[in-house]
């Protein structure tokens, strides 16, 4: 999450002169946010696990990638919604076509 701030804040000062970036500090803060959440939820599982295992691992990866994609749904990171809202439908209408 710091990689990303400081990669972030350097993009934006190198290229402030030959190709200015839009500041879009919305879409910024709703990602370091979700970032947060999944860091957060892997923090607290953590403390739940026994010993330090491939299994505990496992499982702190699985749950940081499902907090992670249920914050990005959430926060419609990326129209993360409309994505999925275009998908179903496809999904459905395909569904359709082979019933009839």
């Amino acid at each position: 999450l710091i990689s990303e701030a400081c990669g972030t804040a350097l993009g934006l000062l190198l290229t402030r002169f030959t190709y200015p970036l839009p500041y879009l500090l919305g879409p910024l803060a709703r990602t370091l946010l979700a970032g947060c959440l999944m860091g957060g939820a892997v923090l607290a599982l953590k403390q739940f696990l026994p010993v330090p295992s491939a299994a505990g691992f496992v499982i702190l990866a699985a749950s940081g990638m499902l907090v992670y994609a249920l914050a990005v749904i959430g926060l419609n990171i990326g129209e993360a919604r409309t994505h999925l809202h275009a998908l179903g439908l496809r999904i459905f209408a395909a569904a359709a076509r082979n019933i009839s």
